[in-house]
């Protein structure tokens, strides 16, 4: 019980730091936290770990505006990924949506994501990289693509 409102207290106080309210803060902190999501506050950043939750769009994920953060969909229900969806991530350092049944990524959607450093994308049905597919990733350090079934990489692909 002491951990919660321990976390919670940091929480609000990062949201206070970042011009949040506090209650649009805690309103989404809840919604992913408390129904799909274990959370986690450390040094300013937010880890939700929502792995195996049987989430199948990234939509059903509701992080606070402004605060950095790690995102783990390991293993859900994911098939598709929508530029519009990827929006409110936008402050996500990691993004693992490794395990799932991703079968395309349509160009540029993770335009939004420019803050990422690491992507994971394994162990998914991808057969195509196309030429725009990494288009915003300017801070990506890591790509993890392996266990696909990659068999086209376009000419020019990369982040920029």
């Amino acid at each position: 019980m002491w951990s919660c409102l321990i976390f919670i207290g940091l929480f609000l106080s990062v949201a206070k730091s970042q011009d949040i309210s506090p209650s649009e803060a805690t309103s989404s902190l809840s919604e992913s936290c408390e129904s799909l999501c274990s959370c986690e506050s450390k040094d300013g950043i937010l880890y939700l770990n929502c792995e195996q939750r049987n989430i199948s769009k990234i939509s059903q994920i509701k992080v606070p505006a402004g605060v950095p953060f790690h995102l783990n969909l390991y293993k859900n229900d994911l098939v598709e990924l929508l530029a519009d969806e990827m929006e409110g991530l936008k402050h996500a350092l990691s993004l693992h949506i490794g395990g799932n049944s991703i079968q395309e990524l349509e160009p540029g959607v993770f335009s939004a994501l420019g803050s990422l450093k690491k992507l994971h994308i394994n162990s998914n049905f991808l057969v195509t990289l196309k030429e725009d597919t990494f288009q915003g990733l300017v801070n990506l350090e890591f790509l993890q693509a392996d266990t696909n079934f990659i068999r086209v990489i376009e000419p020019g692909l990369s982040t920029n």
